[in-house]
């Protein structure tokens, strides 16, 4: 906002000493060339400052882009993983001098994940366990809450090994998908 105040008074200040000299050029010399030239030139220079402003706006409105490197890291974090099936609508801002912005949805692989899950179970107890569908149905709600937790888990996770691979990445937000 300084800047453009700064610009836009000092192009109107600038532009009115062309006008005064154009116009005193224009009555001493009798040549009415002169107020001419201070209208171009009056015009040039508001057409630069517009000019100016425009990138200037532009530029914070588009936001800067992160590095290149950074990205490659974060979304290495990703791909190495052996639960991440799918990254898509990534969007990755620059918030500051050395802060990056970094969100991904993903889609994570149940197969794998149900087989790390059940990994972790004792089978033999569970299907002891099993009498009928009501103990089914217990098992199965249980095996569900696990899923969740351990979707959970693998987020925070990416998060924080995000943030450790891109030390600049400041807010990570992994979203299921």
């Amino acid at each position: 906002m300084g800047v453009a105040v700064v610009i836009e008074d000092g192009s109107a200040v600038v532009g009115v000493l062309l006008a005064l000299t154009g116009l005193g050029l224009a009555q001493r010399t009798g040549n009415p060339a002169w107020d001419g030239a201070a209208s171009i030139a009056i015009g040039l220079l508001l057409g630069a400052s517009a000019v100016f402003l425009i990138n200037r706006n532009r530029r914070h409105l588009l936001g800067a882009a992160p590095p290149s490197e950074s990205v490659a890291r974060m979304m290495a974090v990703l791909e190495k993983s052996p639960l991440v099936a799918q990254i898509q609508d990534v969007k990755v801002s620059q918030l500051g001098a050395d802060a990056v912005r970094f969100k991904a949805e993903v889609t994570f692989d149940g197969r794998e994940l149900a087989r790390r899950l059940l990994g972790e179970r004792d089978l033999d107890a569970d299907w002891a366990t099993l009498s009928g569908p009501k103990a089914l149905e217990r098992l199965l709600v249980e095996f569900g809450g696990e899923v969740t937790d351990a979707i959970g888990d693998e987020i925070d996770r990416l998060e924080a090994e995000l943030t450790e691979a891109a030390p600049e990445a400041r807010h990570v937000d992994i979203e299921p998908d």
